[in-house]
């Protein structure tokens, strides 16, 4: 009779665990109880809460109390001891990747990106599993960025909201990727047959010059669009100044942000992305390269996208974190062997590179705490789908590297929220935890604003009100 007893009080109590977190009918209207938000802004968590969410909007958030009258219409999640977080924001997600390989193009290789949907897929699946409810894909060929957004928008697709930018303009071509600029009057004509996709962003590439540069910022801004850039040939100083709005990845490369009497020995390693660590090697943080650029920065508003997961990928590609990742399993083999293979970042590398990259690697850390801490706002992507990136687990890896260079994890997580709210312009809407805004949130069994590594302690997430993952 005992046994039969606990039988029937394991059914029921399992019975009440999923009523309260497998709510298929609840119409976007939840009391989430007794909870600690953490609302985005860089401030503490504000600890025994009600949030209330009415056809996926905050409606409201009030101290918790013990027998406070709950109307029917709404499904009660109790949620004593964790921690409620607005969505994660990856700010730099690729879907329109998949395997590279060589093709000839008039007896000349050309790379060339063979689109794999299956990845793009199961992309928008891990993101969504990882707290990820926003992101940006900084590029890919415009009209599969531009229809993944308008699959996740008419419901065919389930995932992250997506603001995208088309294929990169650059001087090189590659196919699937990017648009090749040999003319002002290229640049006019890619930008404006972008906006007849509805893109969000244009993006530069590191080929462009100064001149060419200025052309597409002014331009794209003429049109309402806002601009991001992977930059070398221009400098970021360049940039700043000729109104760009973001930049991505943390290594400037260029050799006039360098001394003068480093250029030549620099350029002479030009030729691999051994150079991305030999910039460092030569930089001067204090010179007046680099404090005129960060004045620029500055002046102009620019953020910047560091990507810190991908060069540290880079620097550790000898290592088995990344080559026999276990994560790695969850995305489609084709695309994984091109990695191994083909296509990645360390071709031609010998052990001394990545010695030198590995000995560098505190000098970048450096750099990105000294942008932070001039006021540079800073958010945080991952370049994921690029080789052995894996989309949702980088993310979180990725801001555990903003906090092992020195910034405060309550930082690192307005980074991560609210800062990537901004960059999209959707900080009205989404970023943090306010009456009026989405309900764009993570329940979390620890508090991130203390140790980063609970970013990853997910029980559930909610886009617009609706349970898209539990764990």
């Amino acid at each position: 009779m005992k046994k039969i007893l606990l039988s029937i009080i394991i059914a029921f109590f399992s019975l009440v665990v999923s009523q309260e977190y497998n709510i298929e009918n609840c119409n976007g209207n939840f009391l989430i109880t007794n909870v600690s938000v953490i609302k985005g802004d860089g401030t503490p968590p504000i600890f025994d809460q009600n949030v209330k969410i009415k056809n996926g909007i905050i409606e409201n958030i009030f101290p918790f109390k013990k027998g406070v009258n709950i109307e029917n219409s709404y499904c009660v999640i109790n949620a004593k001891g964790k921690f409620l977080s607005p969505g994660f924001i990856d700010s730099h997600v690729h879907l329109a990747l998949g395997p590279v390989s060589i093709e000839m193009n008039v007896d000349v290789p050309t790379l060339k990106i063979s689109h794999s949907e299956e990845l793009t897929e199961i992309s928008l699946k891990l993101l969504l599993e990882s707290g990820i409810t926003t992101i940006r894909d900084p590029g890919g060929k415009t009209t599969i960025t531009t229809s993944v957004r308008s699959s996740l928008e008419n419901g065919e697709l389930i995932g992250p909201d997506l603001v995208v930018a088309g294929a990169l303009l650059d001087k090189t071509n590659f196919v699937n990727l990017t648009r090749q600029i040999n003319s002002s009057d290229d640049i006019y004509d890619e930008i404006d047959r972008q906006l007849e996709f509805n893109v969000d962003w244009v993006k530069l590439y590191t080929g462009l010059n100064p001149d060419e540069t200025k052309l597409a910022i002014e331009y794209a801004k003429n049109k309402g669009l806002k601009t991001t850039a992977h930059l070398d040939n221009t400098t970021w100083t360049e940039a700043a100044n000729a109104g760009i709005d973001n930049i991505v990845h943390i290594i400037p490369g260029s050799e006039r942000l360098l001394p003068k009497e480093s250029r030549g020995q620099y350029n002479q390693s030009r030729m691999t992305t051994a150079s991305f660590f030999k910039w460092f090697e030569y930089v001067d943080l204090n010179g007046p390269e680099i404090r005129e650029m960060i004045s620029a920065l500055k002046k102009n508003n620019v953020s910047v996208d560091p990507t810190m997961i991908l060069f540290h990928s880079i620097a550790y590609g000898d290592e088995m974190a990344y080559r026999e990742n276990p994560a790695l399993r969850k995305l489609p083999e084709v695309v994984v062997e091109n990695w191994k293979t083909f296509f990645h970042f360390n071709i031609g590398w010998t052990e001394k590179n990545f010695r030198h990259a590995k000995a560098t690697w505190p000098k970048v850390l450096k750099f990105v705490k000294q942008l932070f801490e001039e006021g540079i706002m800073l958010t945080v992507g991952t370049d994921a789908n690029n080789p052995f990136i894996v989309p949702g687990e980088s993310f979180h890896n990725e801001l555990e590297i903003l906090v092992n260079a020195g910034i405060e994890p309550v930082e690192v997580h307005k980074m991560a929220t609210l800062n990537g709210a901004k960059l999209i312009g959707r900080e009205k809407e989404i970023g943090t935890i306010e009456i009026g805004k989405q309900a764009h949130l993570v329940l979390l069994d620890g508090n991130p604003t203390e140790d980063i590594s609970t970013t990853r302690d997910i029980i559930w997430v909610m886009k617009n009100g609706r349970m898209l993952f539990q764990r």
